[in-house]
């Protein structure tokens, strides 16, 4: 590691890093722009989901245009709608990176989207932060292409260890048929066999059912100690959770972050008393000043609730990305000018090594495209209007 990345790794804050890292920049991208692409649906049921990245990502840039920006340029955002679409977010990647000439890439938000469009960021060369949950967005490693927020490889464990912690061994999984409910079945019994969990059955719908009753009712049949409802959206895993109740099942529920929303709870009160998320520190709000991530929530949070007048709208989903261009905007310092240039700026992301964040600690190998967010993750409740950390 150079001397550059170690003098980021070690820093406190989100802010302090930046701050210290573009007041003893030598050389700036003065009166350029670094120009941030994001590929995102406007409708479709990751929508509401992107609302919540780009309520916290509006933060962050404001945070790092007022520190110096990337490597002394200003960020700018250039978003391209892709309507739900996979074809149609190809389109927009091809846009963004030829057209727009963009210098960073945030695609495709959703797993099928970002699969559909590496090979076109990987044969036009620009670095892509992958805005997918599946590890298959990043794993094999692609030259270009870097995991963004805690996804399968983080929350599992973390759901594993909560189950043997509460003696929950006989476990049903219930998931779409999608990329990503093929990734969250590939990663979720891998790792149950790791740390004695049983998957005893392997329940799946399509994404665009509304009625899950045959695969609930076949799951009542086993008599599971959990229920794994590992859906990729708020609307599919409420369906679930519903079905649940009006069968009559008592059953403890484990759900991903995404459902980490107050649409959630107002979908489905009826299953909170019994269900369990994979959520974040940044989200409970509850970090130990010893922490070694207290410096990067902390100042987050405080910013956040400057601009915003408060947290109470916060999700688990609005810091991912304000930690992407944060994190991005840190490297960028030894670069000054440079991080205008593409390869430059993927060699810098790629070179950085356990520099803290909002969601974990950040840091990348030619061989290994994925953060390890594990140190973020915690299995959190919904009680008395407010989330907590799962007893």
């Amino acid at each position: 590691m150079n001397r550059a990345y170690r003098i980021i790794a070690v820093g406190l804050t989100a802010l302090a890093i930046l701050g210290a890292a573009f007041d003893r920049s030598p050389a700036r991208a003065q009166g350029s722009e670094f120009k941030i692409g994001w590929i995102l649906p406007q409708v479709g049921p990751v929508a509401e989901v992107a609302k919540q990245y780009m309520d916290g990502f509006e933060v962050a840039l404001e945070m790092i245009n007022a520190s110096g920006g990337f490597g002394g340029a200003k960020g700018r955002l250039i978003v391209c709608d892709s309507q739900n679409q996979e074809s149609q977010a190809v389109i927009c990647a091809k846009k963004l990176i030829n057209d727009d000439q963009i210098n960073l890439l945030l695609g495709a938000t959703g797993t099928p989207p970002t699969i559909a469009i590496e090979p076109t960021v990987e044969a036009t060369g620009v670095p892509m932060f992958a805005l997918a949950g599946g590890s298959v967005a990043w794993v094999p490693v692609k030259k270009w292409v870097f995991k963004t927020f805690a996804g399968n490889d983080d929350q599992i464990p973390a759901e594993m260890d909560f189950l043997k912690k509460k003696g929950w061994l006989k476990a049903a999984l219930i998931r779409d048929n999608s990329v990503f409910g093929n990734d969250t079945s590939k990663t979720a019994k891998e790792i149950a066999a790791k740390k004695g969990v049983q998957i005893i059955t392997d329940e799946v719908y399509a994404p665009t059912d509304t009625d899950v009753t045959a695969q609930v009712t076949r799951i009542r049949a086993l008599n599971p100690d959990v229920i794994l409802n590992l859906g990729q959206n708020v609307a599919t895993s409420s369906l679930v959770s519903k079905k649940i109740v009006q069968l009559g099942i008592t059953t403890p529920i484990i759900l991903g972050t995404n459902n980490v929303v107050e649409q959630f709870v107002k979908l489905t009160p009826e299953s909170i008393g019994q269900s369990y998320f994979a959520g974040s520190k940044v989200v409970v709000g509850e970090v130990a000043s010893n922490d070694p991530l207290y410096g990067p929530i902390t100042g987050f949070l405080k910013r956040y609730k400057e601009v915003r007048g408060s947290t109470a709208n916060m999700t688990a989903n609005t810091p991912q990305i304000a930690d992407a261009i944060l994190f991005t905007a840190a490297v960028a310092k030894p670069l000054g000018a440079k991080a205008l240039d593409r390869a430059a700026m993927r060699d810098a992301i790629e070179g950085a090594n356990h520099v803290p964040g909002i969601q974990g600690f950040w840091g990348f190998t030619p061989t290994n495209h994925a953060s390890d967010f594990s140190d973020g993750v915690q299995i959190v409740q919904y009680a008395n209007n407010a989330w907590k950390p799962a007893k």
